[in-house]
């Protein structure tokens, strides 16, 4: 039984550890009772400093804390009532804010929770040049399309005056000469 044991406990540490994501366990209460080496990667702080001492709260930026409160809570009263994965943004040791894509639930039978995190903050940081590189492109459009208007203005403007020219200076002298054949 105690093999059993031990072989499941293996089991469940090695999957814990090597998921890939940023992997926490927390109790009710929301302090953090587990953390896997992708966590500490990803966020700087020390397993020892975090572990059974500090709260999901202390790590998550002010902005988002309100909304994961709720879901905290919500979870805890309907799990299916609060979405299961979501974006949110994280400060590391040194006070970078990391956008994570958090995937929580509940540990069946406790008041737990286990959450996985991917940083997606290289995604963010592309979303947001490539908007500011839209709203450049968009600005250059409409700089481009009043240019085109001032151009078509500019050829009408041109074509008028060629041709008030033409009747006022060389029409008069092409009737001269068709009168004096």
């Amino acid at each position: 039984m105690e093999q059993k044991l031990r072989e499941s406990e293996n089991l469940y540490r090695t999957i814990f550890e090597t998921t890939g994501t940023m992997t926490t366990i927390a109790d009710e209460r929301k302090v953090i009772t587990l953390v896997n080496s992708e966590w500490e990667r990803m966020t700087g702080y020390r397993k020892e400093d975090w572990e059974g001492k500090k709260t999901w709260m202390d790590c998550i930026d002010q902005r988002d804390l309100p909304r994961m409160l709720e879901y905290h809570r919500q979870r805890r009263i309907d799990p299916h009532s609060v979405p299961g994965t979501y974006e949110c943004r994280l400060i590391d040791s040194q006070g970078r804010i990391r956008y994570v894509l958090t995937t929580v639930n509940l540990i069946p039978g406790t008041g737990n929770n286990v959450s996985s995190a991917m940083d997606i903050t290289e995604r963010k940081e592309s979303e947001k040049e490539l908007i500011r590189k839209s709203e450049n492109l968009a600005e250059l459009n409409t700089a481009l399309k009043v240019l085109l208007k001032q151009r078509e203005a500019d050829r009408e403007e041109l074509e008028t005056t060629l041709l008030s020219n033409v009747k006022d200076l060389v029409l008069p002298y092409i009737e001269k000469i068709r009168q004096g054949d």
